[in-house]
């Protein structure tokens, strides 16, 4: 989640309850009235003044045909907050709000956060709320499942292999839910796919690549080159769907035999189960990345309790090397180590 959209929840309780909408745009910033706009695919508002802007995005924002558009854009989670608003007559309590399915929702204009009395609400505008009312949700049902279906392959897809090429994802589209049969990636799921949180979409001379966002950073760029120069190298191993999918929830790891031996060697040595989950997801992420980073991992264990001396050490550290050869690496396009020893000979 971006920082500007964690600050926004975070200070919800200095919103100010608006149900008018040019009242509620009138508290937005330039830069976000310009990026409702760029939400909504407006084009040439570079040079318009604050007012103007305000205009423009109030015309769209109660306009049924541009609504309509961009609930096209949605997958399951918001579409689904946005038919429980429009049965609560625009407003729902709700203290345990789900950033990720909120947050695209406040970024079009189209809803907003407030708290009052320690509970926490969502709201649309009486203006956006009587637009809505005219339009038949019930037509998007079709579009917002072959939305989501894009949205949870792609996901799994990056956060298992971490580069994700525009063709892999057509090829795991048709044959997972055409059964092999060739079919176009529905063009309003694509446009989700651009907005994925954690997804950059890069583009190189020969093709287009979705990818975790991590990798994008300078630290990783050398990592990024080697994903992207394996993608035409190394064919992927079969995986069903359901498998896939798990990878969809960024804190799912397998559990291998190495893992488990690890996790009952931590609570020999009194680590709660909390924290020896905590210890694994931190532990398998830095190793997806390609590189052990045995050190960093000791240095996490001392911090979470865990004594670690030169009696000890050999026997963590082995630990660490086995369940390493044993976890899915993006650099190796979700080959484990061992995986990619038996299947290549380099």
């Amino acid at each position: 989640m971006k920082e500007v959209e964690k600050f926004n929840l975070e200070n919800a309780a200095n919103t100010p309850i608006v149900k008018d909408l040019r009242g509620l745009l009138d508290t937005l910033v330039v830069k976000d009235l310009k990026n409702i706009g760029d939400l909504f695919l407006i084009n040439r508002l570079s040079n318009k003044r604050r007012n103007e802007l305000i205009e423009i995005i109030y015309n769209v924002l109660t306009d049924e045909n541009k609504l309509s558009e961009v609930v096209e854009r949605f997958i399951d989670k918001e579409f689904d907050l946005l038919k429980k608003l429009m049965k609560n007559e625009g407003i729902i309590q709700d203290n345990y709000v789900s950033v990720e399915n909120y947050h695209f929702l406040y970024m079009l204009g189209i809803v907003f956060i407030f708290r009052r009395n320690n509970k926490f609400y969502i709201s649309i505008t009486d203006d956006v709320y009587n637009v809505f009312k005219k339009i038949d949700l019930k037509k998007f049902d079709k579009i917002i499942d072959e939305n989501t279906k894009v949205y949870n392959l792609l996901k799994s897809m990056v956060e298992l292999y971490g580069v994700v090429s525009y063709g892999d994802l057509m090829d795991s589209y048709c044959y997972y839910y055409a059964k092999d049969d060739f079919v176009d990636v529905p063009t309003n799921a694509l446009y989700f796919c651009e907005r994925l949180d954690n997804i950059s979409h890069i583009h190189t001379d020969d093709n287009s690549y979705f990818v975790n966002s991590i990798l994008t950073h300078n630290k990783f760029e050398r990592i990024l080159d080697d994903i992207v120069s394996r993608q035409v190298e190394i064919k992927r191993k079969p995986i069903k769907l359901n498998e896939l999918l798990k990878y969809n929830n960024t804190f799912y790891y397998e559990e291998t035999t190495s893992r488990k031996n690890f996790k009952q060697y931590l609570r020999k040595n009194k680590i709660s189960e909390d924290v020896i989950e905590i210890i694994m997801i931190n532990m398998i992420n830095m190793f997806k990345l390609g590189h052990s980073f045995v050190e960093v991992v000791i240095a996490m264990l001392e911090d979470y309790g865990l004594e670690i001396t030169e009696n000890n050490i050999q026997e963590i550290i082995n630990y660490l090397i086995i369940i390493y050869n044993n976890t899915r690496i993006w650099r190796n396009n979700g080959w484990t180590p061992l995986e990619m020893r038996k299947e290549y000979k380099y």
